[in-house]
């Protein structure tokens, strides 16, 4: 809840975008949640539940408990829906090509930060959600899943873009 809350409100508070108002409006009869949409959404579900399960399957066959397992998989959660709020951010025309830190993107991704590093590190929290702290070793890997799972996202975004102009370019 903490980083549906903390991250989403993120873009409630974002400037609109430079020439929203020239924009056209949706067609009455279109559908709220594009094909384009709903692929987007399918494929970033996919690759962070695919991520995320490799990451605790590694770990429990790693040999580390069932405590570490957890621990490290909702560090990458956390990262990698850190990582999607910035790619959304950066590549779907809310603002000039690029990351922009917004004071409330900010305090958004600082939240969530802190509430993980109270999840992973603080005793009481970690009786109460049978978490447990994590070496600088194993902090490693969450890292390097969600940088993978960022570099897909840009990826599938790249060639989206792509199809979508060779589909729109008049034919030589």
């Amino acid at each position: 809840m903490i980083t549906a809350v903390a991250l989403g409100l993120t873009m409630a508070f974002d400037p609109a975008p430079s020439g929203i108002m020239q924009r056209s409006p949706r067609t009455p009869g279109a559908p709220v949640l594009s094909p384009t949409l709903l692929w987007q959404i399918a494929f970033v579900s996919t690759i962070t539940v695919l991520a995320n399960f490799g990451i605790f399957q590694w770990a429990l066959s790693a040999g580390h408990s069932l405590e570490v397992a957890r621990t490290l998989i909702v560090n990458t959660l956390v990262l990698t829906e850190i990582i999607y709020l910035i790619h959304v951010r950066a590549t779907e025309g809310q603002h000039h090509p690029g990351i922009e830190l917004t004071r409330a993107v900010v305090i958004g991704i600082l939240s969530v930060v802190i509430a993980q590093v109270l999840y992973t590190y603080l005793s009481i929290l970690q009786q109460l959600f049978e978490s447990t702290p994590l070496t600088d070793e194993l902090l490693i890997a969450p890292r390097l899943v969600a940088a993978i799972v960022g570099v897909l996202m840009q990826l599938e975004y790249r060639i989206r873009v792509s199809r979508a102009r060779s589909h729109c370019s008049p034919l030589t």
